[in-house]
Order: structure tokens, then sequence, then C-alpha cells
């Protein structure tokens, strides 16, 4: 080999070398679009999953090409795409132990697919296949056991749900994995606020709020909102706005349309909790059409019942009853959630508009219906009571109010700290006014002075 074909064999050795040193590997590839989907980047996801696909495209079905495309389809899932998503769900794995990690991956991923669907007992069945498949060091194992205790919760299986969710977050901790460490987190406050435990929840979320290295991550905004409901509820607004503001900016920015209609929703309540209905009509509409044209009933149904309930305060009987028809209609097609809240919106509007047989009705349906949700039982009782009072009925409605009264005094010796209790009372200011005037009505002025 003369001295010339020595150096451009040399140079060709440095190029290939620099071009091997430059060309992004798979894994490194997956790890930046896994990171760009907890960011919520979901364009850039999938960006990054399509590049993971390419670089496996001459062994497809090899391990790493499965890890590419299911990767892939799980950007696809938090796009609410599952039309694209369906063909990987649905396709047989190669047999054999080492893709059984693969196949535990898949059924999980049709598990989220079926959550999305409200499909939650067929998604356990999928998640509880998909936990022994899983190596016991899989971060999947956790993944599994979060959407588990998710399911579990909205299932109503309390106490399976908290201990799954606990042994993720020893899971999770063991492996210092802090993002898996806030997902636990913030169900376990998702245990506790969906049973009206304000109180109880807000310590969990303040634990994923702790974590600020997490602060460019979709929980990190998810705990926000959480938070932000729970001090709402509790009456202290001066913390919630602030906390709502920052989770609904943080979303607006991503393509995660599911949490950015659900914190646009919740700060829109929180506005009518404090008393500002036009702020709260505002962000109320805004989360109805994001969560409409992003195709989630569930939602949808929800917002629409809550702009209703808005409309109602201002006496637009008309407005109010088409947004809670639509809630109804919405509900009824998807199997979307209780419809015990409309019932009670529909109850209020028969009341603005007289009808009191219709609206006593209503009231004691909800009531029926309302199981231990505290909010539904004291104001059907106070509906009752106020119907009842409209019709000189004064007996009736006394009892109706001491029997609201009952449960208000019941959740706020429930609640942990006293300027808890001070604040969730606050909301209630209306209600114990109306009592009071029916107290002075009928002569009993000590009551109404211990009442009010």
């Amino acid at each position: 080999m003369t001295a010339l074909q020595r150096l451009v064999a040399g140079v060709m050795v440095i190029a290939t070398l620099g071009a091997c040193t430059h060309a992004p590997s798979l894994a490194t590839t997956l790890d930046a679009a896994r990171t760009a989907l907890w960011r919520g980047d979901l364009i850039q996801a999938q960006a990054l999953a399509d590049k993971a696909v390419a670089l496996t495209k001459t062994v497809p079905g090899s391990v790493d090409g499965w890890t590419a495309v299911l990767l892939r389809t799980e950007v696809q899932l938090a796009r609410l795409d599952l039309a694209s998503a369906e063909p990987v769900l649905a396709a047989a794995v190669p047999a054999g132990a080492s893709f059984d990690g693969i196949r535990s991956r898949q059924l999980y991923l049709v598990a989220r697919a079926l959550v999305t669907r409200g499909r939650l007992a067929e998604a356990l069945e999928k998640l509880e296949a998909a936990a022994p498949l899983a190596p016991a060091s899989d971060p999947l194992q956790m993944d599994i056991g979060v959407l588990t205790g998710q399911v579990r919760l909205r299932l109503g299986r309390w106490d399976e749900a908290e201990a799954g969710l606990r042994e993720s977050l020893a899971r999770a901790e063991g492996a210092g994995d802090r993002y898996r460490q806030a997902l636990v987190l913030n169900n376990l406050g998702l245990a506790r606020r969906i049973r009206n435990r304000w109180d109880e929840a807000l310590p969990f979320f303040e634990g994923v709020l702790a974590l600020d290295d997490l602060e460019r991550f979709t929980v990190y905004g998810a705990a926000l909102t959480n938070a932000g409901m729970c001090y709402s509820r509790l009456g202290q607004f001066d913390r919630a706005i602030p906390m709502q503001q920052r989770s609904v900016a943080k979303y607006a920015k991503s393509a995660v349309r599911g949490d950015y209609e659900r914190a646009l929703g919740e700060l829109g309540n929180t506005y009518v909790l404090q008393g500002d209905q036009e702020n709260g009509r505002r962000f109320l509409q805004q989360a109805l059409d994001v969560a409409t044209d992003a195709k989630i009933p569930a939602d949808a149904a929800l917002w629409a019942g809550n702009l209703a309930s808005e409309y109602l305060e201002i006496g637009d009987w008309d407005r109010a009853d088409a947004l809670n028809a639509r809630a109804l209609e919405i509900r009824s097609a998807g199997h979307a959630g209780s419809v015990v809240h409309n019932t009670l919106n529909a109850a209020r509007i028969a009341e603005g508009r007289s009808r009191s047989e219709q609206a006593d009705q209503l009231y004691r349906a909800a009531l029926a219906h309302g199981g231990q949700e505290s909010d539904v039982l004291w104001e059907a009782h106070a509906g009752l009571a106020s119907v009842a009072a409209a019709s000189g009925k004064s007996e009736e409605a006394n009892a109706e109010y001491k029997a609201a009264l009952d449960v208000i005094d019941r959740t706020r010796s429930e609640l942990v700290k006293t300027d808890y209790k001070l604040s969730f009372l606050t909301q209630l200011i209306h209600f114990y006014e109306s009592y009071v005037d029916l107290l002075v009505q009928t002569g009993q002025a000590d009551r109404a002075l211990e009442v009010a």
C-alpha cells in the first residue's frame, strides 16, 4: 500500500469513527423521547419516537424494534390518537421469554387505552396480566402499579388502591426514581381528594411540589392543579389561584389537552367559589371547548354541568337548562360518570321556575343517589329546605336545614387544621343566611343567633 493509499484509508477510518460518534444511539433517542413525553412536549416526543423506530427498521421484529414501536404508541395514546395506536395494541408479540417484557408493556398500553375509553374493569384485567411478565427491576412495574392504583380508585376500591400505591412508592424511593415517586404521591393525594378529604390530600400534592427539579414535567403541573383545588375547596383562595394560574400557563404550552382543560376548569371553579363569577364562567367555557375538541366526553360533561350551575346563579334558567341537558346527553352517550350533580342542577332550575313539586322530587333523587358526597348531601337538603320554606312548610324546612347543617358540621369536624375549618365555612354563607332568615320568621330568635 502506497503512502497516499495509507493516508486515504486513515482519513476514511477517522471519518467513519466521527460518523459513529455523532450518530444518535437507540438508547439515547428513546430516553429523549420519554423525557419529551413526561414534559408534555408531545410533538417532539412523536418526532423522537419516529426516529427510534427508524433506527430499528432493519430488525423491526426485534426486542429493540418493539420497544421503539411501543414508545411511539404510548405517545399516540397521550395525544388521544387511539386510532393510530390500535394496530400495535392488537398486534401479536413474538413468542419466547425474551419478549415477556414487551408483552407486559403492550398489555399496560392496552389498559391505558381502555381507561381512556372508560372501560375500567377490562383495564384492570390487563394490568393484572401485565404485572407478572415485567422484570422486578423494570420501571414498568411502577408504571403498572400507578395505573392499577388509578383504576382501583375510580372503581371505589380504596384500600386495595392505597396498598398498591404505597408499594409503588416504596419501589420508586428505593430506586431513587423521583419522577415515578411524584406520580405515586399525586395518586395518593387523589385517593383523598376524590373523597372530598381536601386537607388530607394536600400533603401528598405538596410533596410533589417539593421535588422542584421536576417542575418542567406534567406531573408537577398536575400537582399544582390538585393542590390549588384543595386550597380552593377549603376557602384559601390566596393560595389556590396562583398555583392554578401556574398550572394553566404550564399546560397551555404543551400538547396534553386533557391536563390543560382540567387545569382551566378547576381554575374556573376556584373563581366561582371565590365569588368571581365572570372569570369563573370564562375559564369553564374554555375548559368545555378544549375538552369537546379533544373528544374527552366525561370532562366535557363536567364543565357543561358546572357552567349550567353558574348560569343558575344569575337566574338564566334557559341557558342553564340547555347546558345541563348537554351535559346529560354527553354522559348518557358515553356512560361518562354520575349524573347526580346534573340532577341537582335540574332541581334548582325547576325551583327557579317555581315548579316546586318537580324541584322537590329532583332534590330527593339527588339525595338518594348522592352516596357519601358531602357537597351533594348538604346541597340537596338545603334545596329541600328552600322549597319547603317557599311553600310555607316551616317545620319541614327547619328539619331539612338541620339535616344539611349536620352534614356540614360532620365535614368540618373531619378537617385537620382550624384555619381550614374556618375557611370552609365561609363558602357556606348563603346557606346560613337562608337558615337564619327562616328561624327569625318562625320566631326562633335564640336559635337564629346561635346559627349566625
